[in-house]
């Protein structure tokens, strides 16, 4: 398994897992694919912005779909 930060990867053991996430390490698996991510990971403003805008317009389309089924539930 790989522990991998910024510019750094490191070939680890199952022992050094723990040690590895605590110091912020991703942890992947030899075949690649993300075991666990490192502690105090952050997302960067820009992206958590982007991010809630998508949702609220989501929301917006979830309680228009709902209104349009309440209203042909009424109609049935």
């Amino acid at each position: 398994m790989n522990a991998v930060k910024e510019n750094r990867v490191y070939t680890i053991t199952e022992a050094d897992v723990e040690s590895f996430k605590r110091e912020g390490y991703d942890i992947y698996g030899d075949d690649g694919t993300l075991i666990a991510y490192g502690v105090g990971k952050s997302v960067p403003y820009d992206k958590y912005m982007e991010l809630k805008k998508a949702y609220e317009v989501l929301m917006e389309q979830c309680a228009e779909l709902e209104d349009k089924l309440a209203k042909k539930a009424k109609k049935e």
